[in-house]
């Protein structure tokens, strides 16, 4: 079994809908969306227990190196969960009328 790494990238619903974004993963020339598995839907919009999800799940292998998937700012650090999450850790990053935040896992 190969292993993954799961980046979650929550952004603005005018972000994620507004159309292609540049390849997040190096060595890959397009993102590939988190299908459903026992923890939710990597999708925008999936439902993911009592919430929706306000972002997209993009697998990236492990130890690549992960672009911003927009030309931007890093605004500062993100950490949006109480507990000790393993994606409780990430930047906010904003540029022309996109925002958005991008975690490793």
């Amino acid at each position: 079994m190969f292993s993954t790494r799961v980046l979650l990238l929550a952004v603005v619903a005018s972000t994620a809908l507004a159309g292609p974004w540049a390849s997040m993963c190096a060595g890959k020339s397009s993102n590939e969306i988190r299908t459903c598995d026992s923890h939710g839907c990597g999708q925008y919009s999936a439902q993911r227990n009592q919430r929706t999800h306000q972002g997209v799940d993009v697998l990236c292998p492990a130890g690549s190196t992960v672009y911003a998937p927009f030309t931007g700012m890093i605004m500062g650090q993100e950490k949006p969960y109480k507990n000790k999450n393993a994606i409780n850790n990430g930047v906010r990053i904003s540029g022309r009328g996109k925002r958005g935040e991008v975690y490793r896992c």
